[in-house]
């Protein structure tokens, strides 16, 4: 390892402005695996990077193109090699140990005070081996170059093929422009990685310099801080390590906590193994284990066991598991419901407003609806499965994200409304009232049934059937126009901050509000596009536009019309409907003035009673 260091900082001292090493690659000479040819040598080859396709290609001898894969579709790309004389060098080790493990028995028979020492006798011969390793002649190596690579399945494409493309039917590289179009028609993402034998040579430097090439092309050389725009984010990891370090310091006022986080990136992986089917751990190692480790992350598991165990694994806790400021991420695998734990738990600390700017998370659905999984892919086009979710965490690229914060004032009673207490939640996902959360909530009876999310579905039917309408009075504040925002504006305003205009839960609604008084059937506020895996309840809302998209149903619509309205979210076509009303504000106020609704935040019931909320723009970042 020391070795490898050594080279990557003289090779990465002496590269040009270009991504890719010309030179060092035109003297890398690799071998192609023995299944390309029916030739008991194999072929030699070498990479090239083509800028107009962004791809890199494996080229023989003869100029031809054997394969290709884009840097986008690669998480990991490493160098493995091992010398012939490792297995002598074990043999040998074997071989002492035995013999002197009786030498050692008999003095000890003989002198019980023997100064002789196994360990001493180890070191003897593992420096001996050094000396004789270090003057290796070239050509006495064995070594590989490994690229993992998760590409998608193009319309064009069959499941069903070899690991790589054989010469004789080459699959040429897309033509510029081509892998953009039609990207919602691809497959899903599958593993078909590359693994290259390095010729003969007595230095790996031009290996090196490749490898290193092939991770700054695909984004995974986490701390590599470059001026080209493209790749300057990938050094934000460093410097949120340097944050959580002054974060620590203070937390534990300790010179110790202040230490340099060196190394890989590591993160902390939170699996629920009771969400939706109960998948969640098998998911983990057999998909989200390897991933991590083909990218070169570290990374903790914790099982929850109970609920709750999310939100107190979240608290400040350094002489126990070690506190989250020494994590580069946290990965939820779970349902939404795991997510809205740990973001209560991270609400519950002094310092939870740093934490989620220098503590990226990561999503991995494994519940009954995963809307907030699906949120994350939906940009990007990706289809919903842990698989893609794993690919972007492993990634590490992040993009800062919109959270919202709820109050609730537990009582309905207008005489003591003002002396209520409140009760502040974090938000991520929706908010709904009246049908959504009846059925969200009220279904947790089929849950034992273990059909995931077809349990929403079927007390959807039965709520249409037995439809409820609940008379409230909803106030919003819609967001300020372009007009508005004049010069003397303040910072604060400009940047979304509503503070200074949001009044407190128990005050009055100020004049600037909007209010709708009306009997509704549904009300429903966004912060996204997904609800669940197969709701696209808002197409409008983005992960970062700093608003909610708020759908309101009155109790105008029929039961015929409000059936059609629900069948077509899950393509977006029910904004079209005229009894679908959509509003778009930055705070809102709901008051319930009947009893019996629910208040559900993100699929959690919360404490009934008014309840306020505000958007926080940009709060937060996350793997996508």
């Amino acid at each position: 390892h020391q070795f490898i260091k050594k080279k990557m900082r003289g090779s990465s001292k002496s590269s040009s402005s270009s991504p890719w090493p010309k030179e060092a690659a035109a003297q890398a000479l690799f071998y192609l695996p023995n299944i390309l040819t029916d030739d008991p040598t194999p072929p030699a080859c070498r990479l090239a990077y083509d800028e107009s396709t962004h791809t890199i290609q494996i080229i023989s001898e003869e100029r031809e193109i054997i394969d290709w894969f884009s840097p986008d579709d690669v998480i990991g790309a490493k160098l493995e090699f091992q010398l012939d004389l490792e297995e002598k060098l074990n043999a040998d080790l074997t071989k002492r140990l035995e013999r002197t493990s009786l030498e050692e028995k008999e003095e000890s028979r003989s002198s019980p005070n023997c100064g002789c020492s196994l360990s001493e006798e180890m070191e003897g011969v593992k420096k001996d081996w050094s000396t004789l390793l270090g003057s290796v002649a070239p050509g006495t190596n064995t070594a590989t170059v490994k690229v993992y690579c998760y590409p998608r399945y193009t319309p064009s494409e069959t499941r069903y093929f070899s690991s790589w493309r054989t010469s004789n039917n080459p699959s040429l590289p897309p033509q510029k422009g081509e892998k953009e179009q039609d990207k919602e028609h691809w497959g899903e993402r599958y593993a078909r990685h590359r693994t290259l034998e390095v010729a003969p040579c007595g230095d790996f430097a031009n290996v090196l310099s490749v490898v290193r090439a092939i991770r700054k092309l695909a984004h995974v050389d986490f701390f590599l801080v470059e001026e080209d725009e493209k790749t300057k984010s990938s050094g934000i990891m460093q410097q949120r390590r340097d944050e959580r370090q002054k974060l620590m310091l203070k937390n534990n006022n300790d010179e110790s906590a202040s230490k340099d986080q060196k190394g890989p990136p590591k993160y902390l992986v939170i699996v629920n193994p009771f969400s939706g089917k109960k998948t969640a751990l098998s998911i983990y190692e057999s998909i989200t284990k390897p991933m991590l480790d083909e990218c070169g992350i570290e990374h903790d598991l914790f099982l929850t066991d109970y609920a709750g165990h999310a939100y107190e694994r979240m608290q400040f806790i350094p002489s126990k598991e070690g506190d989250i400021l020494e994590y580069d991420g946290i990965v939820s695998m779970g349902g939404d419901g795991n997510l809205h734990e740990i973001l209560q738990g991270i609400k519950a600390r002094e310092d939870a407003e740093d934490v989620l700017k220098n503590v990226p998370f990561g999503v991995i659905g494994c519940g009954s609806s995963n809307g907030f999984a699906k949120t994350l892919l939906f940009p990007s086009k990706e289809h919903c499965n842990p698989l893609e979710s794993t690919f972007y965490i492993a990634k590490g690229q992040t993009k800062p994200i919109d959270l919202s914060e709820h109050t609730v004032t537990s009582s309905n009673d207008i005489t003591t409304l003002k002396s209520s207490p409140t009760k502040s939640y974090y938000g991520f996902l929706t908010f709904c009232w009246a049908f959504i959360a009846d059925c969200d909530l009220e279904s947790e009876v089929l849950r034992c049934l273990g059909i995931g999310g077809l349990r929403v579905d079927l007390w959807a039917v039965w709520r249409v059937i037995n439809l409820r309408k609940y008379r409230a009075r909803f106030s919003y504040l819609p967001p300020p126009s372009k007009s508005d925002e004049t010069d003397n504006q303040s910072e604060e305003k400009k940047e979304g901050n509503i503070d200074g205009v949001l009044p407190l839960p128990t005050e009055d609604i100020p004049t600037n509000w909007k209010t709708i008084e009306d009997d509704f059937i549904l009300v429903w506020c966004h912060q996204v596009t997904h609800a669940g895996s197969n709701a696209h309840s808002s197409p409008m809302s983005k992960l970062q536009d700093g608003v909610f998209q708020v759908m309101l149903i009155r109790s105008s619509c029929s039961r015929y019309e409000l059936t059609k309205l629900l069948l077509s979210i899950e393509h977006g076509t029910h904004i079209h409907y005229d009894a679908c009303e959509m509003y778009e504000c930055i705070a809102y106020r709901l008051e319930p003035l009947v009893e019996g609704s629910f208040n559900d935040l993100d699929g959690e019931k919360l404490e009934d009673g008014p309840i306020q909320a505000r958007v926080l723009p940009s709060a937060a970042h996350c793997f996508c």
